[in-house]
């Protein structure tokens, strides 16, 4: 699966960099170099943890990947994680508050620059919740720290600026 992400983050950042700028003659070495520092990470959230709030990512000229979201609770009888149990957990871009749902097989790439976050996660309506169950959220993030600025978040400016 991570051969293949690659791949595709590969694919998709060759598009995504040229679309935003970078000389023709640049791109085939920026993108090598930024596949040279990818990084894979996994988010985890629980119900009333609100690590992943409004934010946005260290300023970087490349897209940030994440995929293979799911909402599951824990089932303390069977000691196993059960799918699809609950409402939330939703990626969403604070301008406006738009919803990006996808779901364990889908992938979205996007700019870490812009605000964003997770929605709280709740029982499913007409489900009740029993007394310590936890509701949580896992996916998988693919991104590169290549030129990534980790002291400047939110840069809106030129991208085409960072090329040069």
């Amino acid at each position: 699966l991570i051969t293949f992400m690659n791949e595709l983050y590969k694919n998709v950042s060759t598009f995504w960099i040229r679309k935003f700028g970078c000389p023709e003659d640049k791109i085939d070495k920026e993108v090598e170099s930024a596949m040279m520092a990818m990084q894979v990470g996994c988010c985890s959230i629980k119900q009333h943890e609100h690590q992943l709030g409004i934010h946005s990512d260290p300023s970087s000229k490349f897209p940030h990947c994440v995929f293979g979201k799911t909402t599951c609770i824990w089932d303390n009888d069977t000691s196993k994680w059960i799918g699809r149990s609950c409402n939330g957990g939703q990626l969403v871009l604070v301008d406006g508050c738009i919803p990006l749902d996808y779901g364990p097989s889908d992938v979205i790439f996007l700019n870490g620059n812009f605000l964003h976050g997770i929605t709280n996660l709740k029982p499913k309506e007409g489900h009740k919740q029993i007394k310590g169950e936890t509701l949580s959220r896992f996916s998988m993030q693919l991104y590169t720290d290549y030129q990534r600025n980790e002291n400047k978040h939110g840069d809106y400016g030129s991208f085409s600026s960072r090329w040069s």
